[in-house]
């Protein structure tokens, strides 16, 4: 059965790094962890950077049901952005995008 891989991309100030690592480590990995439907969870550091000010991360979450996946993005995926909006306001940018294994 093919995977669905939900990727949030985020690019974080240098001088507001180190505290939101590890509240990402402490706080929101945990708890995308814990979320129905979850079947994996892998947070990454983009290694090629260009110089934007910022570091970037990756967290990718697996999925191995298409409605899993649904229900995450209806009932948890706004709840769990707006937590890290709440805590490092104006110091990251994000994007997510959705891809499936083939």
């Amino acid at each position: 059965m093919p995977m669905i891989l939900h990727n949030t991309t985020y690019n974080v100030l240098f001088e507001a790094e180190t505290s939101w690592f590890e509240w990402m480590k402490a706080r929101h990995l945990p708890a995308l962890r814990g979320t129905p439907g979850v079947a994996a969870c892998t947070f990454l550091r983009l290694l090629t950077e260009i110089d934007n000010g910022g570091s970037t991360y990756t967290v990718q979450v697996r999925f191995t049901a298409l409605d899993a996946y649904e229900q995450f993005l209806l009932k948890y995926n706004p709840s769990l952005q707006d937590q890290i909006t709440a805590g490092f306001p104006n110091q990251f940018v994000s994007f997510q995008t959705t891809l499936k294994e083939v």
